[in-house]
């Protein structure tokens, strides 16, 4: 930039452009640097730069003020080197000319996704005009390289002298697709993050590398700042390109800083741009509170760690997974029961993990349980007592406690008593929530097809895709809830073939014949069999000895569905274990509710709802965490102990959110089980 300009301009709000005799848009520093300074150098292009803002409220000035009132021992100078249209070349150049000079302590890189587009679509013509002696090392894609504008006649010559007449030329004589086709121009300038962009990425590693090398011969780290652009909250498009960015940070050892999570919590992202790709003072100051935050967590800034850190006591937890079924009698499961041997993978997780022994749900009712379980309180706090209710707005979920700290989250919903529609996905983004295409009016109970299920499953492509992403990638950080049930009554029989195959022990009491009649009466009166047990049986004829049957028919079933979430949640266990992540994930195993099966003096047989019954409320809950040791926890739990359970083995502090349960985590972490 030319020393000592200065220009106002009415297209971005009438503001006042100040270039210091040193050639940037900031106050002038000196050289030699002080003693007693640290001092980081911000290189970016027009969002660093600040186009739109005064010079104060660019991010990296609010940084400068905000690293200023925690530094300890040090007075802290953030020099603002961003110029518009530069890119990853440019920036590498002006950091090697100029950056030595200023002796920095660390090195800022905004990135925006527009660093991988051709730069002359970022110019106006007479800029244009200077860009044909650019070397090909200037453009991400030298193949793709737009050709140099057509040479200017003797009018347009002098014109190019003249700033003003440049601006009307341009405003009236050329075509500026921005203005004539803004979709057309959105998409010359979007996200090329497909595998035919395979060369612009190799192009910004490598122009990367240059800042790095530079960088680190002055002993100053880098970090990457990856500015919104998920077209920009949102247009629409894929976290694909942002995953990229964070991919390359994590391989070749440089923080990345990814702001686009803070931006998408704003409750009005429309206050953060004034455009397709400047902020406005509020996205500024978002970003540079964001970059502060992450500089003093990371050491990268001289101060004192914050309390909202995320520094854990234990190892950091990059994948946090609730897997929550539905209708589940722990008594079933060999965790709880030895003898039970159709549950090998739950078992082996047990051995892996802590097996709370006296769990309780809140209520045989899912919508109400779901609602305690997610949001660490009781029914007179977050005001669901029956359901299908809608869960309050006011209610703080485990997935907003998580995505308030950095995580990305997600949810497979797949129980139409706790769904997103009822507001149960609070805190998970739309995009993130997946659902069946395809519910069946009346269940069969004899239907395997996958496409009326829509919970997580280990061969999911989007599950893989998240893992990929935590392997690849060591800053990133995911959430993950499920909620479903294969083991609900009416009880299917799709499943009985397999457990029978495998556990031929268990299927000896009933023949083919007798499984295939007794079931289907269960089936064809369920309802009868359920709430007006003893009446069902009088109308149906049957003996005592047909009950019994009928019960063993059950109970068969119900082995048969438990067996398969058995298969279903080891298979995700093992996917974990594929990508090396367990040992760094925090998983929980849990049910919203039991079940009665049959017995003699039930009130309600093959039910759960409307009894308060010990198999109903005593529900399972095993945990695996990096530095919890496995075992049993003997005391009596609670489901509203599972969310702050979780925040607190994550570092998350959850302030004054209204939750009633208690965090174990100092406990389990004690060794006191």
């Amino acid at each position: 930039l030319r020393p000592g300009a200065e220009v106002q301009l009415g297209v971005s709000g009438s503001i006042s452009y100040r270039i210091n005799p040193q050639g940037f848009r900031d106050r002038t520093y000196e050289r030699p640097k002080p003693e007693g300074v640290f001092r980081i150098i911000a290189l970016g292009d027009s969002v660093g730069f600040g186009y739109g803002v005064e010079q104060g409220a660019s991010f990296p000035k609010r940084l400068e003020a905000i690293l200023a009132r925690e530094a300890s021992g040090k007075r802290i100078e953030v020099l603002n080197f961003g110029v518009g249209g530069y890119n990853p070349y440019n920036q590498a150049k002006q950091l090697a000319d100029l950056g030595p000079d200023y002796e920095p302590d660390l090195v800022l890189v905004q990135f925006c996704i527009n660093d991988l587009n051709d730069p002359t679509l970022h110019f106006d013509r007479q800029t244009e005009l200077e860009l044909g002696s650019l070397p090909d090392a200037a453009f991400p894609n030298p193949e793709e390289r737009l050709p140099p504008p057509r040479p200017l006649g003797p009018a347009l010559r002098l014109c190019r002298s003249l700033r003003t007449c440049t601006l009307i030329h341009d405003l009236f004589g050329g075509v500026d697709l921005q203005k004539t086709d803004p979709v057309a121009w959105a998409a010359t300038l979007g996200p090329r993050d497909g595998p035919e962009h395979v060369a612009e990425w190799n192009w910004l590693r490598e122009r990367y590398r240059e800042i790095a090398r530079t960088a680190a011969a002055q002993g100053a780290p880098i970090a990457i700042l990856g500015f919104p652009f998920e077209l920009q909250l949102t247009g629409k498009s894929t976290r694909s390109a942002q995953d990229q960015l964070l991919r390359l940070g994590a391989e070749e050892g440089w923080d990345t800083i990814d702001l686009l999570p803070a931006f998408e919590r704003e409750s009005s992202p429309e206050r953060l741009f004034l455009d397709l790709w400047h902020p406005t003072a509020a996205g500024h100051e978002l970003a540079a509170e964001v970059i502060a935050r992450e500089l003093v967590c990371r050491g990268l800034a001289p101060a004192e760690k914050r309390p909202d850190c995320e520094v854990a006591s234990g190892p950091v937890l990059r994948l946090v997974l609730l897997y929550a079924t539905c209708t589940l009698n722990k008594d079933f499961l060999s965790p709880y029961d030895p003898a039970v041997t159709y549950t090998p993978k739950l078992g082996a997780f047990a051995r892996r993990a802590v097996v709370f022994e006296r769990h309780q749900t809140e209520s045989g009712l899912s919508g109400v349980a779901f609602a305690s379980l997610l949001s660490g309180s009781q029914a007179s706090e977050h005001g669901v007592f029956s359901h299908p209710s809608r869960l309050p707005d006011s209610a703080y979920l485990i997935g907003e406690a998580f995505r308030d700290h950095g995580y990305q989250t997600y949810f497979w919903a797949d129980h139409g008593m706790a769904s997103p529609a009822l507001n149960y996905a609070q805190g998970i983004e739309s995009r993130h929530i997946f659902q069946s295409p395809k519910t069946p009016a009346i269940p069969n109970p004899k239907d395997r097809d996958p496409e009326l299920e829509g919970f997580l499953k280990a061969d999911d492509p989007r599950f893989l895709g998240i893992l990929e992403r935590l392997r690849s990638d060591a800053s990133a950080k995911a959430f993950l809830m499920t909620n479903f049930s294969v083991t609900h009554a009416p009880y299917s029989g799709a499943w009985v073939d397999d457990l029978c195959r495998e556990h031929p022990a268990e299927c000896g009491a009933l023949t083919p014949a007798e499984l295939e009649r007794y079931s289907r009466i269960l089936w064809d009166h369920y309802f009868g069999l359920s709430l007006n047990h003893d009446e069902t049986i009088a109308e149906l004829g049957l003996s005592p000895a047909q009950v019994a049957k009928l019960g063993q028919a059950a109970e068969l079933l119900y082995k048969a569905n438990v067996h398969r979430l058995d298969r279903l949640f080891g298979a995700v266990i093992e996917a974990l274990e594929k990508f090396e992540l367990l040992d760094e994930s925090l998983v929980i195993f849990t049910a919203d509710h039991g079940e009665v099966l049959h017995r003699d003096n039930a009130i309600f047989a093959w039910n759960h709802g409307f009894a308060l019954a010990p198999e109903v409320l005593n529900v399972p809950l095993l945990l695996h965490a990096p530095g919890v040791p496995p075992g049993s926890y003997p005391g009596v739990t609670r489901s509203i102990d599972v969310l702050p359970t979780a925040a607190g083995l994550a570092g998350i502090a959850l302030g004054d959110a209204a939750v009633t349960g208690r965090d174990l985590g100092p406990v389990l972490r004690g060794h006191e089980l």
